[in-house]
């Protein structure tokens, strides 16, 4: 069984309210209240202060011609741009915009967004754009505003600088600016166009991947993209950028979604298994026009006796006992397990979900991409990412209000539908229980305790936990006196400050078994001495007196 906690002796109670206002503290706390304000103050002016409009910039049409026809000239001097607003409204229907330059001097390109001070994405070469903008080009300042048309496929390639994108509803500008030394008299060509590559959007998701298939083609049109392609069957894959092309990197993901393999350079041969996912994608922030982003996909039979990479997918359901497992797997000692939890509805209705382990092991929540975004290696505390050291074996325990762990535990609030939940055995070879349940905040105080505006009173004995990471519990003083803290021990150091009635700090940190001054109006603040670290409310209790 699990044992309950022990209330800790109270301490001080506080003094009552004096019936006249108490004189304002001296020195540092007054200096505080007056640095808050004057912060306070800044950020106000800050938030008030709008960007200032685009500079005046001219027309520009898009065509749904295919690139045909240019949509305006430029004529500038060296060092001289100029300034366009895109006008989408004949090209909302295709899936591409193109805006492009046809020259081959020295010149840049820059798609900027609705307010013009922002560079989406620029380009100084027919070959590839990048995100923002590119090195040594001046930018502009707020005070000194002022191919083939009639084919699509993966040969498509740009006259010059060019930048594609989606034709969202979004307002646009293109700046175009002459970065060499001679007069630039260039036409500028705005269109639409479909992709090229045959499997986009859908292969932006790993769950509509496209099989791959000797001789299949992909290309990054956009910044950001990613193509997912799955394997049917055990395979050597090889992904062959085009010529001259973006250099590329895939990468081999297990059904779990949890990377096994990779990154390999474009034009590197890799094993992949039947049931696994490869991901490629532009090795640095890059897109381009599909003759320059394009590739192609081959195929051959597999080579070499390396025997299937363990899936790592166990499949579980989160449930809302705490003492029923959602999964149990026999593990030698040092063996890794992967879970997906799945969490129905009714658990997601509740404050938070709970996941723990029985007995002596390592337990992380991942993200879908596999970093690890909470870890435990002790039934006392868990952190934020990887950084769990580890801890001896404990037996498990029963549950009661103040409940602690029997092994490793984590807890996340706002439960989602679904989490990755990684177990490695650091104890002898045994089965090793999960568990996954949904349930309310132990601190009866959550969730209003999050902000001064809901904020409970501190009348007699005051009680909260630090149950997740980044949890930070804020009290109003009713009175002017004394405030005692203590906390449970085991788990995570706690630290308590005093606040103005604003929200600025005036006094602490105070660690339990402090004893400190307080004026009516002010706030108690009591969080994680290392916000990263939280515990079960048996070992992160804390007591306000």
């Amino acid at each position: 069984m699990r044992t309950p906690m022990t209330r800790k002796p109270g301490r001080t109670a506080h003094v009552d309210a004096p019936t006249v206002p108490p004189a304002p503290r001296p020195g540092r706390r007054v200096a505080a209240r007056l640095a808050g304000a004057a912060a306070l103050l800044a950020l106000l002016i800050a938030a008030c202060t709008p960007p200032p409009p685009p500079p005046p910039a001219d027309p520009l049409v898009a065509r749904a011609d295919g690139g045909a026809s240019p949509s305006a000239t430029v004529d500038l001097a060296p060092g001289e741009w100029a300034d366009f607003e895109l006008v989408l409204d004949a090209v909302r229907h295709f899936d591409l915009v193109y805006a492009e330059l046809d020259t081959t001097q020295p010149a840049v390109v820059e798609l900027r967004g609705g307010n013009y001070w922002t560079a989406i994405a620029s380009s100084d070469t027919p070959d590839f754009f990048v995100r923002g903008t590119i090195a040594g080009v001046p930018q502009p300042r707020p005070a000194a505003a002022r191919l083939d048309p009639n084919a699509i496929g993966y040969d498509l390639v740009c006259r010059g600088p060019c930048v594609i994108f989606r034709p969202t509803s979004q307002r646009f500008f293109l700046r175009v600016v002459n970065t060499g030394g001679t007069l630039l008299d260039a036409d500028v060509f705005l269109y639409g166009m479909g992709f090229a590559d045959e499997h986009e959007p859908d292969n932006d998701r790993m769950d509509d991947a496209p099989p791959l298939a000797d001789g299949e083609t992909g290309a990054l049109e956009l910044l950001g993209d990613t193509d997912f392609w799955y394997a049917p069957v055990d395979a050597n894959v090889t992904f062959v950028p085009n010529s001259g092309g973006l250099a590329l990197q895939a990468s081999v993901f297990d059904a779990c979604g949890l990377s096994v393999a990779g990154p390999f350079a474009g034009g590197t041969a890799f094993r992949v298994f039947a049931g696994e996912t490869v991901r490629v994608r532009a090795a640095q922030d890059r897109a381009g026009p599909p003759g320059r982003s394009g590739y192609t996909v081959l195929v051959g039979a597999p080579t070499g006796g390396t025997p299937p990479r363990d899936p790592g997918c166990r499949p579980a359901t989160a449930n809302l006992s705490p003492n029923t497992p959602v999964a149990t797997q026999f593990m030698g000692s040092g063996a890794t397990a992967t879970f997906v939890v799945t969490v129905p509805a009714g658990v997601r209705s509740r404050d938070v979900i709970q996941f723990e382990v029985g007995g002596s092991a390592r337990l992380e929540v991942l993200s879908s991409g596999g970093s690890v975004l909470f870890s435990s290696t002790s039934p006392d505390v868990f952190f934020a990412g990887g950084a769990a050291s580890m801890a001896p074996e404990v037996a498990p325990s029963g549950v009661a209000v103040n409940r602690v762990c029997g092994g490793p535990c984590v807890i996340v609030p706002s439960p989602a539908s679904s989490y990755l939940v990684r177990v490695r055995n650091t104890g002898s070879a045994r089965n090793v229980p999960l568990y996954a349940f949904g349930r309310a905040f132990d601190d009866g105080t959550e969730p209003a305790n999050d902000a001064r505006s809901t904020a409970p009173s501190i009348v007699g004995d005051g009680s909260g936990a630090i149950e997740t990471v980044g949890d930070v519990d804020l009290w109003l003083v009713p009175f002017t006196g004394q405030v005692a803290f203590d906390a449970v021990s085991g788990g995570p150091a706690l630290q308590a400050h005093v606040l103005s009635p604003q929200g600025a700090v005036v006094d602490g940190p105070y660690a339990p078994g402090s004893t400190f001054e307080v004026f009516a109006g002010e706030f108690v603040r009591v969080r994680a001495a290392d916000p990263n670290r939280a515990a079960v409310a048996g070992r992160s209790t804390y007591f306000l007196d």
